[in-house]
This record gives structure tokens, C-alpha cells and sequence, in this order.
């Protein structure tokens, strides 16, 4: 019996020994995976923070693609009615706001009149059809006269010079 006791206690000392180097070891791995943590939080934070400003940058990409787009679809238009102008009929200018300015140089008119000179209708039509590539714009007509005349007479000739051409546009 004497030996078992010793055999107990022996065991019992041992198992102490075994539970001081699990524990202490127990502690080490709980304080090895409480950093773990802490360092897959600070990566799931840093992952997040990286994806939103992905996504800011493919709403930024995207916006830059669509003004791009309308940049190049206005150059388009501006081309296609220069073309279809011609240098003789007018031209095509851009303000520094970016707007597109017709100045129609080829309309005649007959000297003191308000009617337009026989085939006079194609320029017209061409800027309908030009007008028409900018939907939504706003359309101002401007007569002109040469300096013959008194001047309340050619400003009255101006303007039923362009409301002729106006209402040839509707």
C-alpha cells in the first residue's frame, strides 16, 4: 500500500507539473490567438476601407467614362454638321462654356426683304437636322442686315429676317 501511496503521490506531482506546462502553454496559444484576432480584425477593417475606396474609384472611372462619352458624341455632332455646312453655309464654334454656336453665314435674303432667295430651304433643313443632334438646347435665332438704311429700319429688317427663319424651323 505504501507503494501505491507512493505511486499516487509520484502521479500527483507529475500531473501537477504537466498542468503547470499545459496551463502555461494554454495561456501562450489564448494569448497567440487573442492577437490573432485582434490582427484579422485590423485586416477585415483595412479590406473594408480598401474595397469602399474601390468603390469610390470605380464610381469616379465610371462618371469620367460618361463625360468622355458625351464629349466624344458632341465632337461627333460638331463634325457632322460642319460637314454638312460646309464652309460656304457657316460655321461651328464652341463657347468657353462648352455650348455650340451656330453663326449661318450662306442665308441671302433678297436686299430690304424678309423672304429668303430661291433654295435658301436646304440651309435651313441643315440646321434643323444640326439643331436636332442637341436635344434639349435652346435655339435663338439672330437676323442681320448689311449698314444701308437707317438703323430702326434694319433692326426691324433683323428681326423679321429671323422670325422667317424661325418659323421655317418649327
Amino acid at each position: 500500500n505504501l507503494q501505491a501511496q507512493v505511486l499516487i503521490d509520484s502521479l500527483t506531482i507529475t500531473n501537477r507539473h504537466l498542468g503547470k506546462t499545459v496551463g502555461g502553454r494554454l495561456a501562450a496559444q489564448d494569448s497567440i490567438i487573442t492577437k490573432l484576432t485582434l490582427e484579422v480584425s485590423s485586416l477585415r477593417q483595412r479590406l473594408w476601407e480598401t474595397e469602399l475606396r474601390a468603390g469610390v474609384a470605380e464610381a469616379d472611372r465610371s462618371a469620367a467614362e460618361t463625360v468622355l462619352s458625351r464629349k466624344q458624341e458632341k465632337e461627333a455632332a460638331i463634325a457632322s454638321i460642319r460637314s454638312s455646312l460646309g464652309t460656304d453655309a457657316g460655321e461651328v464654334l464652341l463657347t468657353p462654356e462648352g455650348d455650340v454656336l451656330l453663326r449661318i453665314t450662306g442665308m441671302a435674303f433678297a436686299i430690304g426683304s424678309s423672304q429668303l432667295k430661291a433654295g435658301q430651304e436646304s440651309v435651313v433643313t441643315k440646321i434643323v437636322e444640326a439643331v436636332k443632334l442637341f436635344p434639349g438646347s435652346k435655339v435663338a435665332v439672330a437676323g442681320h442686315t448689311d449698314d444701308t438704311g437707317s438703323r430702326d429700319a434694319n433692326l426691324r429688317l433683323s428681326r423679321r429676317r429671323a422670325e422667317t427663319v424661325a418659323r421655317m424651323m418649327e
